[in-house]
């Protein structure tokens, strides 16, 4: 495939034959023809079909879980062969949207593992690991998953994770964060917590302020 511009970019044939396809079958266990069925399934987009063929074998990802991040992050638009190239969009200004897209999955799929190797037994999922990266960037996703473990039993007695396993826990405890407080701070324009006991203690305080003004007390919470 050539760009505009001239510069050649290499696509790899979704066929048994092509390496990159058995070595995604290696690593999954699969027959080569069951990777290309699987992936001509779950990503019909050629361009999102040549991410996996980059990804799938390194990370040992699933063509459903590549399409699972790919529509967190793009939403129902699939990405097209132009996609693959430069483009200009002002003065001095040019961006590559496969160029970003690799980048958003590299931070996903790295969570993901790092997770699963520091705090062995939870899993993080494809929905979870988009949405924090997405909105918090790799390192910063890290941090807020981090923050949660560090306190846990604080984290869990107000997210219902209580008397539970630490895995079963945390995956609560990132599941309300990802599902209930984003959302929240997001529809009220806010920006997202740093720390996932900020968002209580904001709401403690709030109740306390309504209860003070509903006693005619004024409490001094702005």
């Amino acid at each position: 495939m050539v760009s505009p511009q001239g510069i050649r970019t290499v696509v790899h044939p979704l066929v048994p034959a092509n390496s990159r396809v058995q070595a995604v079958a290696h690593q999954l266990k699969w027959k080569p023809e069951t990777v290309v069925a699987r992936v001509q399934k779950a990503l019909p987009s050629v361009v999102e079909q040549q991410i996996y063929l980059r990804l799938g074998a390194e990370f040992r990802i699933q063509p459903e879980s590549l399409k699972k991040l790919l529509r967190e992050f793009l939403g129902p638009e699939e990405l097209k062969p132009e996609d693959f190239f430069d483009r200009e969009v002002g003065r001095n200004l040019i961006v590559n949207k496969f160029t970003e897209v690799a980048e958003f999955l590299e931070g996903a799929l790295n969570l993901i593992n790092k997770v699963s190797i520091e705090y062995s037994g939870f899993a993080l999922s494809m929905r979870s690991a988009a949405v924090l990266v997405n909105v918090y960037g790799p390192e910063g996703a890290e941090k807020i998953i981090d923050s949660i473990s560090a306190r846990i039993e604080e984290v869990g007695a107000r997210t219902g994770g209580s008397h539970r396993s630490f895995d079963r826990a945390m995956g609560i405890a990132i599941h309300f964060l990802v599902n209930k407080i984003m959302p929240e701070m997001d529809n009220h324009g806010l920006p997202p917590v740093l720390d996932i006991m900020d968002f209580f203690e904001d709401i403690d305080g709030l109740v306390r302020y309504e209860m003070d003004q509903a006693k005619g007390k004024d409490a001094g919470y702005e």
